[in-house]
């Protein structure tokens, strides 16, 4: 049985279930932001984990968006590690 799930991009689906079958897990720039939309849509947590570790890592995305990630998405390490940097 076929259970479909709405309000997805096919593509931006396959690229969470990439990441959560991939070794290591594949996160990019182009991906990190839907991947982590739909990380926190159907509550994977360690999709959120790992999402959050590559924003503290990446110096692609400014300050005031990774604020606005960390608190959008309750990622506290994010909150902590961008106020300081």
């Amino acid at each position: 049985q076929q259970v479909e799930i709405k309000d997805v991009v096919y593509e931006e689906f396959v690229d969470l279930l990439l990441m959560i079958f991939s070794v290591p897990a594949q996160i990019t720039d182009s991906t990190l932001l839907h991947v982590l939309a739909l990380g926190d849509r159907f509550q994977m947590k360690q999709v959120l984990v790992q999402s959050e570790e590559y924003l503290m890592k990446t110096t692609k995305f400014s300050k005031a968006l990774k604020l606005h990630l960390s608190d959008q998405y309750r990622l506290e390490g994010l909150k902590l590690s961008t106020c300081y940097i």
